[in-house]
């Protein structure tokens, strides 16, 4: 099997199409892309060209196989896309709940969080500062909501207060997230 057949198909695979799908996406039939993953023949540089603009890979990683990063960041967006697809089905699963209170309060959650991270801001560098320090925020309530968990299913179902240390992580998270507005809004 030629190199560049059997990258054409990872490509593929690791987009999780069948060869249909792949074939109408860069307009030939599903046996000229058979026939190209097998090695029984070669793409034309044209079709070299499409599939690297259709799929947002290197042409050289798919002809000589010398740029593996274009694989690499299809696989950590399609790890995302997992990520969030599950996400999304936990959230209905809570949703779907017979108590309307619960579902209340989920779509309640939701909302709070989306207007938290629709910052609305256009430049990337000022957003990903800005959903850095969400992350940060959204990760010490998270680790303190996953202490009383993990108590709970232990049965030992105590009220713990705050972890000193955790307030004073906290308090400077806020500090930082009142500096960047602060920054953002020129008050600075």
């Amino acid at each position: 099997m030629d190199g560049i057949g059997l990258r054409i198909k990872e490509l593929r695979k690791n987009l999780k199409l069948n060869q249909i799908e792949f074939s109408k996406r860069v307009g030939v039939t599903n046996a000229h892309i058979s026939a190209i993953e097998k090695g029984k023949t070669v793409p034309s540089s044209a079709l070299i060209k499409l599939i690297s603009k259709e799929f947002n890979v290197s042409e050289d990683w798919l002809t000589y196989g010398t740029d593996s990063d274009a694989i690499e960041t299809l696989e950590l967006e399609y790890e995302m896309e997992d990520r969030i697809c599950d996400i999304v089905s936990r959230m209905n699963h809570i949703r779907t709940r017979d108590n309307t209170p619960i579902r209340s309060r989920v779509v309640q959650l939701e909302d709070l969080f989306v207007n938290i991270l629709d910052f609305g801001l256009e430049e990337d560098a000022v957003k990903e500062s800005y959903y850095d320090i969400c992350y940060k925020l959204f990760y010490h309530i998270n680790s303190y909501v996953s202490f009383h968990k993990q108590a709970l299913e232990q049965q030992q179902p105590h009220i713990f207060p705050f972890p000193d240390d955790l307030i004073e992580i906290l308090k400077k998270d806020i500090q930082e997230f009142e500096s960047f507005f602060n920054k953002e809004l020129g008050l600075e």
